[in-house]
């Protein structure tokens, strides 16, 4: 008699110490950082080591409270992940609208509903819900934190008498535990997301933020030394045409005047990148697309620039058929090809050829600038459309610029749904390939 009740009180401190084993592996688990899907698995495999429970599930709640979806189970034929239950449907579902534990003991006798513990309408039509085929006996107990659903535990065995009031009010307990590690797991998560969000938006703050200095930069950098340097030169040109002009010094009268009209072409030149660049940073810029004859454009940026070409000896070949269309902005166009067009002039030897073809194709048109003056170093190639601490390289004839241009022929293209292509080979010469939406005439 009294083996038999030591053998009792020995299997009772069993249970006891599994239990405690297990509160304690919960308490140590709520410390942890993880996922919500490794919570829940933890959880289950706790429960099937340390309690016995072979068959167990866990289901969350959507948002609106309309139904549940497996989350992880354990020790079923098909496992069931994201499987559905309706809130009200079955055991599971009656657990998560009233929010109490419910146990069906001699299911054998009550197969009728406990089919009625598989959801009535399952919304993805592709999941089943575990179950066991043989059960007879199903607890489900609903995880609640502050009186909120966190989670439906369901547990069903073959064994008839295989839950105990003992090992319900066990359950019931540690469902408290259990629904503030998955709380708690679903606050972090929702935390570390917001982190992650937040440091993204900082990120892309910082970015616009740099792009924004280096803008300010750009622009201070050109009114400071690039705007300023033509005014000045035109102050002191003005000095030196009265001291000129009382000597009567009519040779170099003359020469003066062709640095006058160079400078005010370059400022002029000048101040029309700085407006486009201006609106366009300030989304002000209309861009208002036509059918457009590429030759007339091509012809309209050459006359800006053709005394800066003659100053240089520099024959511009333009050899663009007259029947080419484009479909584009008429100022844009004009700016795009007369950029690319100045930045051959300045970096063409004296006496150089510029060659400007196109040909039209089924989606795009190609107009080619084509100089064989001093090319670019491939190092530099991917630099060219940056503004960040970018300087101009000097020309052949010692002619400035601002960095600006090609940085507004590649955004100008852009809003036009075109594109640029460059080549180049130092000492060699360059070509850009401008790529402008053909027109629909």
């Amino acid at each position: 008699m009294m083996e038999a009740r030591i053998e009792q009180l020995s299997k009772e401190l069993e249970k006891e110490r599994r239990k405690n084993v297990i509160i304690r592996q919960i308490s140590l688990e709520l410390g942890r950082i993880g996922s919500i899907e490794s919570k829940v698995s933890f959880l289950l495999e706790l429960l099937e080591t340390d309690f016995g429970l072979n068959h167990s599930m866990l289901l969350m709640p959507d948002n609106t409270g309309t139904f549940l979806t497996v989350l992880a189970s354990r020790g079923f034929e098909a496992m069931g992940k994201g499987a559905k239950v309706n809130f009200g449907d079955g055991v599971i579902g009656i657990v998560a609208k009233n929010k109490k534990k419910l146990r069906i003991p001699r299911l054998s006798f009550l197969r009728t509903y406990a089919k009625a513990s598989q959801p009535s309408e399952i919304p993805d039509g592709k999941v089943e819900l575990p179950g066991l085929r043989d059960a007879e006996s199903q607890v489900a107990i609903p995880l609640l934190a502050n009186n909120e659903l966190v989670a439906v535990l369901s547990v069903e065995s073959a064994d008839l008498n295989f839950f105990s009031q003992e090992d319900e009010d066990f359950l019931i307990l540690l469902s408290q535990q259990m629904a503030l590690l998955i709380q708690n797991t679903i606050i972090y998560s929702s935390l570390e997301d917001k982190i992650v969000h937040r440091t993204a938006k900082i990120d892309s703050q910082k970015q616009e933020l740099e792009k924004l200095n280096a803008t300010k930069d750009k622009l201070f950098s050109i009114i400071g030394h690039d705007l300023r340097s033509p005014v000045a030169s035109l102050q002191d040109i003005s000095e030196l045409i009265s001291y000129y002009r009382d000597k009567q010094d009519y040779e170099k009268l003359i020469d003066l005047s062709f640095k006058i009209s160079n400078t005010a072409r370059s400022l002029g030149h000048l101040l029309d990148n700085l407006l486009s660049w201006s609106l366009n940073q300030k989304g002000e810029l209309l861009c208002t697309q036509e059918l457009l004859h590429l030759r007339n454009i091509t012809e309209e940026a050459f006359l800006v620039l053709k005394d800066h070409a003659e100053s240089k000896a520099i024959t511009i070949y333009i050899e663009v058929p007259e029947g080419i269309t484009i479909f584009a902005d008429k100022e844009m166009s004009v700016l795009v090809v007369r950029n690319v067009l100045s930045n051959a002039i300045k970096y063409s030897y004296p006496n150089g050829p510029i060659f400007i073809t196109a040909e039209s194709c089924v989606d795009k048109v190609i107009l080619t600038i084509h100089d064989s003056g001093t090319g670019i170093n491939e190092g530099k190639l991917s630099d060219l459309f940056s503004l960040n601490g970018k300087k101009s390289t000097l020309g052949t004839a010692r002619e400035k610029g601002t960095g600006l241009g090609l940085f507004l022929v590649k955004e100008f293209l852009e809003i036009n749904q075109g594109s640029l292509k460059i080549t180049s080979e130092t000492g060699r010469g360059t070509r850009v390939d401008l790529y402008f939406l053909p027109s629909m005439a």
